[in-house]
């Protein structure tokens, strides 16, 4: 997957999930040409107890995001 396909997907990506803005995603080849870029965040709640978050985006070789999925 070359950087603008990536780059695109952020885009896309960044647009639903703003916390996530200026990270880099690690990137795998998945089956039949798509890839899997996952977004890792943390964030602080008010007590100081720190939430890792992981955002899964599967994307096609284009950089067209196919599925979203988030959890904590």
């Amino acid at each position: 997957m070359d950087a603008k396909s990536i780059e695109k997907a952020c885009k896309q990506v960044f647009a639903k999930y703003p916390r996530l803005a200026g990270q880099s995603p690690r990137v795998s080849l998945q089956a039949d040409g798509r890839y899997l870029l996952i977004f890792s965040s943390q964030a602080k709640t008010m007590n100081s107890k720190t939430i890792e978050s992981a955002v899964r985006a599967v994307v096609d070789a284009n950089g067209k995001v196919l599925k979203i999925s988030s959890s904590r």
